[in-house]
């Protein structure tokens, strides 16, 4: 029974997630879109078309924030320390330091 309250909820996050990343994306792109064809005068810079692909993370952030709080945004930031340590193993980042005459890179 619980797994089923679990999985109810965490759907229901889902759908948020995607309805919130839409409407983020479609609240900047019609307006840039309508404005392209004359069908209105320009709301914003054309610019902003680049905002459009922050959409998702904003979203994602907000949804992770409203449901679990900051705990949540932690264990997020931290899952995506995770993901860039696996794709980029210490043997091929390069880190450098400055010591008081040289520069040193690993």
């Amino acid at each position: 029974m619980e797994n089923k309250t679990v999985a109810s909820q965490n759907s229901k996050h889902l759908i948020a997630y995607f309805l919130l990343a839409y409407a983020i994306a479609w609240t900047i792109e019609i307006p840039l879109a309508l404005a392209k064809q004359g069908v209105i005068q320009p709301i914003l810079p054309p610019w902003f078309h680049y905002l459009v692909a922050y959409a998702p993370l904003l979203s994602a952030l907000l949804v992770t924030g409203a449901t679990q709080g900051h705990q949540g945004l932690k264990e997020l930031w931290d899952r995506s320390h995770l993901v860039g340590r696996r794709l980029f193993p210490r043997s091929t980042r390069l880190g450098c330091y400055r010591d008081d005459e040289f520069l040193h890179c690993e």
